[in-house]
């Protein structure tokens, strides 16, 4: 860091910030006036991240800057994160999904923290990245400060997103260095009459200027300088300064200086391979420890001033990619490949870092880096596919999240064009992913024989001897018990076992399948619940979410088909929860059919989860054609599956459904049964065609199909949107206090401690007297809901029962998912139509009188904003500009400023016909721009109306 004396202290503006406690701090001064080193002054000794948005493209960019930002700021979630990374590098999947897995990192709670965005005017030049971020700043969460870093306004009011009073807004008058600041940094000049006046009038307190000004003082040339500067414009001080001390330096500290301009993050090690010097690394680190212009991070990366590092590159690009590429091969000699493609994909030569990166054993680290992550995600396909071990690690994480068959596709491209010299293990990497896709989409007896072929090709014996062979018997295991050999499949297993263990992922996938694919088969509830538990123990530890949502899958499928009702609460709430935060989308269907809402299937959803998904479906259907309906669709997704045991709980879920029919499906559910390697299996299959009382395993399962069937209601039903609640279907009337209650354990799916609602709810009264006031009213609300399990009770606190629908969660993933949507379908508009009619009522006066729930307030405002601007685009699409200026006004009515809402006000007007209103509505928007922000309407506004 700067010494003491080169780094004023902000006092004023840090007491400032503490007497203000804002949520929001937003730093708007030009270039120069240490917007940053305010910045790292706040943060200092806290909890902090900062997000560089420096040159940003659009919401895809600034999404995948956010994310490393997350991990520094919780370290916990680095492994979550480093996945959640390399999904945002997938073109397989949309933006909209992508910038979605972005937006729902950012919305996990954390603690107290600071984040910063750096070079926000970046974010303001970006349509689509302005749109996110204002979604970020909604969703902020209320232990999060944003600290906003910018050369200009956001062109949009803050307001949106905090209370004034939250806000504080720092310029460049009050960042500017005052006669105080400037007497501690001139002191041994304090005695010479002017010379303060002097300094201040010349550089108007503009913090760069002062510094260099203050290089000269040190070096003792300031007074020579002072007569040359009355001939220099303001607006010219900073770079004629500049020059003067970079002409005074060493060539070769200013050569490092230069390296340390061009490479990103720039190290030692780095310089060391730059420059090959140690002497000017030593002279660097102290020109850092002396320097304002230099600064050394508590992690030992040399970042230079932003002025000074465009100074020191502008117009010598070429040299640029000579230090670039110099430094990247020093790293590839001494096999620091992962830091070698970093440096290549710097400099754009991405086939360049492909092949760096591609020598990475990644196998060897327990998880993929974040660093590795931020190199493969700016990949290109095309070059990953060049490289089995980079290929094998986007299969891996995209696997449950992208279309099977697509996966499989590039799985067996891969294969056929490997090349004779390929070694084994870059070859197993291949082989691994490709059977598992075939066994996904039911070509199990293909992929069981690739790998016994495999086998005899490598010399594998009857028992495996390392992990190589360990893997082998793991993949065959899971093959032979889905094709019912279920004692040999057992065998593998646990021989695989102990050699796999080391992998996380691999012990999961090898404990996973001892409990869904052989205890269960048997009907070893218990076992299989164990086995089930241990998997999903292993799959948390590897930190990645979509093989958690795979063992979460099975242990609802498993308590749903054991009948026990707890464990499937438990393991579909958050399944469901994943599934929605991290877009695993192979059990997208599944997750909504276990929480009890009606959708339907997509491409993406695996072939099993659609089975066991419809098995599910009808059993809850009030309706028997809709029951036989669903039963035929499990049956159909079963036979393409190809698991004997599978199919076998379809057939009889039909049987049940089509009565006319029960004999001949009961017929094939036996042989089925049959092709498994389970008596207890068959013995309950013959006990249910022979409709005798003891259905032995499947005796849940059958009560299941024979039970009444109503249409489900939520046990409580908590509709934020217009402030009233449902018990099992009907309306109830609530205090206020007991209202508030609710309301407050309805913000989010979490548990919320006693100390936050008293602290909210009774804020006047000392600590005794308020838990006493929460327990009268927690019983109060709990006698008037008549549930006494509507709200849980845990060692850290309360929250709403599972089964407890808040509407404010279903509108903001349904919003969520039509996000990717590039068109609406008529069912998807009359979706969002009657979403934009909920979020425009209005909260009872009592609710909006609640300072606490300002936060959701506006959460709501910012959605019916959302969801008014994607109808409004979808009106102009269908030749209804009409309806579309409608919905604009409607969102200018909330943000004046709201350039999106402006943009499709000028295209209705422009496609109606009304050209001088188009250009009416722009001098309007220019107007309040100007007067209010300071700053002017974005290039596409400009070019709509002509004016570019």
């Amino acid at each position: 860091m700067s010494g003491p004396l080169l780094e004023i202290r902000r006092d004023a503006l840090l007491d400032r910030v503490d007497r203000v406690q804002p949520r929001i701090v937003a730093l708007i001064a030009p270039a120069g006036f240490g917007k940053s080193t305010l910045a790292r002054q706040l943060v200092a000794g806290k909890s902090a991240a900062i997000c560089d948005a420096a040159g940003i493209l659009d919401d895809l960019d600034l999404a995948r800057r956010l994310v490393p930002a997350l991990a520094v700021e919780s370290p916990s979630r680095t492994h979550t994160l480093t996945q959640r990374e390399l999904m945002l590098g997938d073109g397989g999947t949309s933006v909209a999904e992508r910038v979605n897995l972005a937006l729902e990192a950012w919305k996990e709670p954390t603690d107290k923290t600071i984040f910063v965005f750096e070079n926000a005017e970046s974010i303001a030049r970006q349509p689509s990245a302005r749109e996110f971020f204002a979604r970020l700043l909604t969703q902020r969460g209320e232990r999060r400060v944003v600290v906003i870093c910018s050369r200009e306004n956001l062109r949009v009011h803050l307001t949106r997103f905090a209370s004034p009073h939250e806000i504080l807004t720092v310029r460049a008058e009050d960042l500017a260095f005052d006669r105080t600041e400037l007497g501690r940094l001139f002191q041994t000049h304090e005695g010479e009459p002017g010379f303060l006046t002097r300094i201040m009038q010349l550089s108007q307190g503009w913090p760069i200027a002062v510094f260099l000004l203050k290089r000269f003082a040190n070096e003792g040339r300031i007074e020579q300088l002072l007569e040359r500067l009355d001939s220099v414009a303001f607006d010219e001080l900073h770079d004629y300064l500049a020059d003067q001390v970079l002409a005074s330096l060493d060539p070769d500290l200013l050569n490092a200086l230069f390296a340390c301009a061009c490479i990103p993050h720039a190290t030692i090690a780095d310089l060391q391979a730059a420059i090959s010097s140690e002497r000017v690394v030593t002279e660097l680190a102290e020109f850092a420890r002396e320097s304002p212009f230099l600064t050394r991070t508590a992690e030992g990366e040399f970042v230079p001033h932003p002025l000074l590092a465009s100074l020191l590159v502008e117009h010598r690009q070429e040299q640029r990619d000579e230090v670039l590429m110099h430094t990247a091969r020093v790293h590839e000699e001494a096999k620091r490949y992962q830091r070698a493609a970093e440096l290549h994909l710097a400099r754009g030569d991405h086939p360049a870092a492909a092949k760096a990166l591609g020598q990475h054993e990644v196998i060897r680290d327990h998880t993929p880096s974040m660093a590795y992550a931020r190199v493969l995600s700016s990949l290109d396909r095309t070059l990953i596919q060049r490289y089995p071990r980079l290929w094998a690690v986007t299969a891996l994480l995209r696997i449950f999240c992208v279309d099977t068959e697509e996966l499989l596709d590039e799985a067996e491209s891969l294969w056929r064009t490997l090349a004779p010299s390929c070694s084994a293990t870059e070859r197993y990497y291949i082989l691994v992913f490709r059977v598992l896709f075939m066994s996904y989409i039911g070509l199990l007896e293909e992929a069981a024989e690739i790998l016994e072929r495999f086998g005899v090709e490598h010399g594998v014996g009857d028992e495996p001897k390392n992990h190589f062979e360990g893997y082998l018997f793991y993949l065959l295991g899971i093959m032979r018990s889905r094709l019912g050999h279920i004692a040999r499949a057992e065998r593998d297993l646990t021989l695989a076992l102990p050699h796999v263990g080391g992998m996380d992922i691999m012990a999961s996938g090898t404990l996973l399948a001892l409990g869904a694919d052989i205890a269960r088969v048997r009907g070893e509830y218990p076992v299989s619940r164990q086995f089930v538990d241990r998997a999903l123990e292993a799959s948390r530890r590897s930190g990645l979410y979509n093989f958690v949502a795979l063992d979460l899958a099975e242990g609802a499928f498993g308590a749903w088909l054991s009948g026990d009702n707890a464990s499937l609460a438990r393991y579909a709430t958050e399944l469901d929860e994943l599934v929605h935060q991290n877009g695993v989308r192979g059990f997208a269907y599944f997750s909504a059919v276990v929480r009890g809402r009606a959708e339907a299937p997509a491409d993406a959803d695996l072939l099993k989860w659609v089975a066991c998904g419809r098995m599910i479906e009808a059993a809850n259907a009030s309706d028997p054609a809709i029951a036989v309906r669903h039963a035929k669709a499990a049956v159909a997704a079963a036979q393409q599956y190809s698991v004997a045991f599978i199919q076998c709980l379809c057939v009889i879920t039909l049987a049940y459904f089509d009565e006319v029919r029960f004999d001949e499906h009961m017929r094939k559910a036996i042989n089925l049964a049959e092709r498994c390697d389970s008596r207890q299996l068959v013995a309950a299959v013959y006990a249910i065609a022979d409709r005798g009382p003891d259905q032995g395993m499947l005796s849940h399962f059958v009560r299941r199909m024979e039970r009444e069937r109503v249409e489900r209601v939520p046990m409580l039903e908590v509709q934020l949107t217009a402030g009233e609640v449902l018990s099992a279907g009907r309306p109830i009337s609530l205090s206020e206090r007991e209202l508030a209650l609710l309301v407050a354990l309805s913000l989010r799916r979490e548990v919320v401690p006693r100390s936050r609602l008293a602290d909210l709810l009774w804020p006047e009264l000392d600590e005794y007297a308020a838990r006493n006031a929460l327990s009268v009213c927690l019983h109060r609300l709990r006698q008037h809901v008549g549930n006494d399990q509507a709200i849980v009770r845990s060692k850290d606190g309360y929250a709403v029962h599972d089964d407890v629908r808040v509407d404010l969660w279903d509108i903001d993933r349904a919003v969520a998912a039509l996000r990717s949507r590039p068109a609406l379908s008529d069912a998807e508009r009359r979706v969002l139509m009657s979403i934009y009619e909920k979020l425009r009522g209005r909260r009872p006066d009592r609710m909006l009188q609640w300072e606490w729930f300002e936060a959701t307030e506006r959460h709501i405002s910012e959605l019916r904003l959302e969801v008014a601007g994607r109808l409004a685009k979808d009106a102009l699409s269908h030749a209804n500009p009409h309806r579309a200026l409608e919905l604009a006004e409607e969102m200018i009515g909330y943000d004046a400023c709201d350039e999106v809402a402006r943009q499709i006000a000028i295209t209705a007007h422009l496609a109606i016909g009304d050209r001088g209103a188009a250009l009416r509505h722009y001098r309007q928007y220019r107007d309040i721009l100007a007067a209010e922000l300071q700053v002017e309407p974005s290039t596409e506004i400009k070019h709509l109306v002509g004016l570019t």
